[in-house]
């Protein structure tokens, strides 16, 4: 079990770190504009031309590679190359939660 949780690991790694699998904007159905550029997220509202940072990462090495919108644009999802997903609430913009992604794993395999 230890070594699939090690291959697990490494693979999130190598995806977080693959140009080719970020998801760097989402579009959310209340007009509101999420964009990672390295280490920050903005909130860009369409509405009326708004820009908000959102999110800086700590270290400079860190970037933010994948944001998702829930489909009612409730909460965002921000993944990390840190391994890591931040989710926050669109009205407030205050953070509800961060979870690593083995805990989903975890959390599947008991359910």
């Amino acid at each position: 079990m230890r070594n699939c949780c090690l291959v697990i690991i490494q693979l999130m790694h190598v995806l977080l770190n693959c140009a080719l699998d970020l998801n760097l904007l989402d579009w959310s159905s209340s007009n509101l504009l999420a964009v990672c550029l390295g280490p920050r997220l903005y909130l860009w509202n369409a509405s009326n031309g708004e820009i908000h940072q959102l999110l800086e990462m700590d270290n400079e090495t860190e970037y933010v590679s994948s944001v998702a919108w829930l489909p009612d644009a409730s909460h965002i999802a921000v993944g990390t190359s840190t391994m890591e997903v931040q989710v926050l609430q669109s009205a407030t913009l205050a953070f509800c939660a961060t979870q690593s992604p083995l805990c989903w794993l975890a959390a599947r395999k008991l359910s």
